[in-house]
């Protein structure tokens, strides 16, 4: 099971010269919650549960798996709540019972693990032991899209469709890119050569259908291209991956590569075809020899996922050629690869180039690290202002953590003139943006009136709703509005519980205070 590590925030304050969460810094918990996760060593009940449960030397025990993993949970293990979760949720091992699965989700996500906030966000959308609640979903899946990457499909989903958010069009493209990006290959589906141009688009979903229609069972393979595309992901039309396979492979064969890159998915998720990862290879390479873009880039992913510490030449050459035909998702991925020096020699100056590129190229997320890099000085020549404007381009792109990175720009005077105005704004479109940190940052300073009226209730909301989808810093406000009785009914008590909470998620600032708490009173 990944686990994932959690950003460290500067040492707090006295609580005597602070009565509220100092500025986060921003950049940084960003940039930690952002790079390639180190793997954590597991404690030895989960190692053992997973080789009972898939039956890895030793008798197959789903049984026993799950009550392992049920006391590893019980002693503060994430993975091991997320494994049980699943199994909860699937009656694997036990029966059946999504309640508990949420219970066990939430402290999973609690403990920073993405698909422990992922499962309890889809129980959340689907009123699964839960109540039906697409506002909680989505806050959940932008804490697991911001965890890694599992989430930011799903996140792009409700902002397309405007269920439990605001449709937001350009936020839901910024996230399949991003999920993309990240190795989501589902959220791939369409987003090849800018050269590829739908002859449906601008008209409605009907007419474009027939459009199509009509002119694949004229042999147009363009027409089964994109006929197939709108059945694979369900748009306009009723979700059918057989018949979106069926038609994607009667355009491949007629030679269009995106219809070959794009099968590739089909098949490496087993999508309306049996899962061949072998197969999908092919017809990714297929479509990367007939200059389709989106075929190099899925190819270096399944390069990169089968074996992270391969060939990383290939991979990053794969990546660049998608980004010198234009598809900015691959200027992303190699600017990552050497900006971490993954499979590669570690080249920020080289990264901070491919970033730019990819930025001017749309992508939004290419904009934000490229943004963080200058902003910085990470590799290059410090330049606020600079990283100021890649990071409102981030931010106007959908990048939802690109507008809290701009807003503790703003908020510092770094590169731009200080406005706590305009930082508190930029807050607030993050938070409309499911980014849970800048919802609790912007409940923090709703209630401390930081460039806004003061309003304790609204502070309350956002608090409580962030605190809620495990953000730790909006536990830590939230237990200072309770020991203050700042709104509400002092209670030191609750106070207690919200800093003991916040500290079990990693804030050093909710331990500080819990810790200040326990102290005797002279």
């Amino acid at each position: 099971m990944k686990t994932f590590n959690r950003a460290k925030k500067p040492s707090p304050m006295p609580m005597a010269s602070r009565p509220w969460p100092g500025p986060s810094m921003v950049l940084g918990l960003l940039l930690a919650a952002c790079a390639p996760a180190a793997q954590a060593p597991e404690s030895p009940d989960p190692a053992v549960n997973e080789e009972l449960e898939g039956g890895k030397g030793v008798a197959e025990d789903e049984a026993r798996a799950a009550s392992l993993y049920g006391k590893a949970c019980d002693a503060g293990d994430g993975p091991s709540c997320t494994r049980l979760g699943v199994m909860l949720q699937q009656g694997q091992g036990v029966a059946r019972d999504d309640a508990r699965a949420a219970i066990v989700y939430a402290k999973a996500c609690d403990a920073g693990e993405e698909i422990g906030c992922y499962g309890l966000g889809v129980l959340h959308e689907r009123g699964k032991g839960v109540a039906e609640d697409e506002a909680r979903a989505a806050m959940l899946y932008g804490r697991s899209c911001h965890l890694g990457s599992v989430g930011c499909a799903s996140l792009g989903a409700l902002y397309e469709q405007g269920r439990g958010v605001r449709k937001d069009d350009t936020r839901a493209a910024s996230l399949f890119d991003q999920a993309c990006w990240a190795g989501d290959a589902v959220a791939c589906i369409g987003r090849g050569s800018p050269s590829e141009k739908d002859p449906g688009a601008g008209k409605p979903e009907a007419a474009a259908i027939a459009l199509h229609t009509k002119a694949c069972d004229g042999g147009e393979a363009q027409g089964c291209f994109h006929l197939g595309l709108r059945l694979a992901k369900g748009r306009g039309v009723a979700k059918d991956d057989a018949r979106a396979a069926t038609l994607l492979t009667k355009a491949c064969d007629a030679g269009l590569a995106p219809a070959c890159s794009n099968l590739g998915i089909l098949f490496a998720q087993g999508l309306g075809v049996a899962k061949d990862g072998a197969r999908a290879a092919e017809l990714y390479t297929k479509g990367c020899d007939g200059q389709d873009l989106l075929g190099c880039f899925l190819l270096g992913n399944a390069l990169r996922g089968s074996n992270p510490r391969g060939d990383g030449a290939r991979t990053t050459a794969l990546y660049t050629k998608a980004c010198d035909g234009g598809l900015a998702l691959g200027c992303a991925s190699a600017g990552n690869m050497f900006r971490h020096g993954e499979g590669v020699s570690k080249d920020e100056a080289r990264a901070a180039a491919l970033l730019v590129k990819g930025c001017q190229g749309g992508n939004s997320k290419a904009c934000f690290f490229a943004g963080v890099m200058f902003a910085g000085g990470e590799g290059v020549a410090k330049d606020e202002t600079r990283g100021a404007a890649l990071l409102t381009k981030a931010c106007d792109g959908g990048e939802a953590v690109g507008c809290s990175a701009l807003a503790e720009l703003f908020a510092k005077g770094s590169g731009v003139a200080k406005d706590d105005a305009r930082a508190t704004a930029l807050l607030s479109k993050a938070c409309d943006g499911s980014h849970g940190l800048a919802c609790a940052l912007l409940g923090t300073r709703v209630a401390m009136g930081k460039g806004v009226a003061r309003d304790d209730a609204r502070a309350f909301a956002l608090l409580t709703r962030v605190c809620d989808a495990s953000e730790g810093l909006a536990c830590t406000s939230l237990g200072v509005m309770f020991q203050n009785g700042q709104g509400v009914a002092k209670d030191d008590a609750r106070a207690a519980a919200l800093y003991a909470r916040a500290c079990d998620m990693g804030s050093p600032d909710g331990c500080h205070r819990l810790k200040a708490t326990q102290r005797p009173v002279p």
